[in-house]
C-alpha cells in the first residue's frame, strides 16, 4: 500500500523506488536517502508528513493509515 501511494503521490518529485537515486526535483531527496537519515523513525516521518507547513514540499493531505503505510514503505528502503 505504501509503495503504491508513494508512486501515485510522491514520485512526481521524489525518487521513491529502491535503487532510484535521482529525484525529479533536485531538492527532493530520494526515499532511500530519507530512510537512511540518522535518527529517522516512523514518528519523525509521520510528523513531517502531517505538518501543516512544508517549507519545501506542497501540502499533501494523507489519512493516518496512508501516513503509516508510506512511513513503513520509506523505512523498508533502509540499507
Amino acid at each position: 500500500q505504501g509503495r503504491q501511494l508513494a508512486v501515485d503521490v510522491c514520485a512526481s518529485c521524489h525518487a521513491v523506488r529502491a535503487g532510484e537515486t535521482r529525484s525529479h526535483v533536485a531538492a527532493a531527496p530520494s526515499f532511500e536517502v530519507v530512510a537512511n537519515t540518522p535518527g529517522m523513525t516512523a514518528t519523525a516521518l509521520a510528523f513531517w508528513l502531517t505538518a501543516h507547513v512544508h517549507p519545501t514540499m506542497p501540502m499533501i493531505r494523507l489519512s493516518q493509515q496512508e501516513v503509516d503505510d508510506v512511513s513503513a514503505y520509506i523505512l523498508s528502503l533502509r540499507d
